[in-house]
């Protein structure tokens, strides 16, 4: 080979065109590894109808967002042989166990409920309300924490008001996971 042709026999020209296609290459595989869709695991730790309604409606939508998302009753299943009792206070190395054992890259803690609410402002009413938790696999922190409530005048009104809230929160939380699945 010679020097005056440029890299390893091949003229400056052609090294300019091949250097070009190896950055597109590379950059378009790092894009699409980056926007992988990462496995999410649903978990209700504390089941009620309305909890587990929250969980079903939240997986149904973060599937039409296209979320790796794995099936609620094997996630489930899973989850029942986890030996940790509080989830919402987890150690980081249970955090990381748990991922492990859902085969998850995040889990999704769901804490749902309705209670019959007074205040000086306003005589009876109920307030549902949507705690979720997003614990890193990777990681084992807690990586996203968010509370949604909504009041009805009666139990139905206040759980269908939340549950029209849903599809903010599945976005939001494919949002966050998919932030944290990158930075990771």
């Amino acid at each position: 080979f010679t020097v005056r042709k440029g890299i390893i026999g091949m003229r400056p020209r052609s090294v300019l065109r091949w250097s070009w296609r190896v950055i597109i290459v590379v950059g378009v595989l790092s894009f699409a590894s980056a926007t992988h869709a990462q496995r999410i695991a649903i978990v209700v730790p504390e089941k009620s109808d309305f909890s587990t309604r929250v969980a079903e409606d939240l997986a149904r939508l973060l599937d039409e967002k296209g979320s790796g998302r794995i099936d609620l009753d094997a996630a489930d299943s899973a989850f029942r042989t986890f030996p940790q009792q509080d989830l919402f206070n987890l150690e980081i190395s249970h955090g990381k166990e748990l991922g492990s054992l859902l085969g998850a890259d995040v889990n999704v803690l769901i804490k749902a409920g309705t209670q019959r609410r007074t205040s000086l402002e306003r005589a009876g009413y109920f307030e549902s309300s949507a705690a979720i938790y997003l614990v890193s696999s990777r990681s084992g922190q807690l990586i996203h924490w968010g509370l949604t409530t909504f009041d009805g005048e009666n139990e139905n009104a206040a759980e269908k008001g939340l549950l029209l809230t849903l599809p903010t929160l599945a976005e939001n939380t494919l949002q966050k996971a998919r932030t944290i699945y990158r930075s990771e």
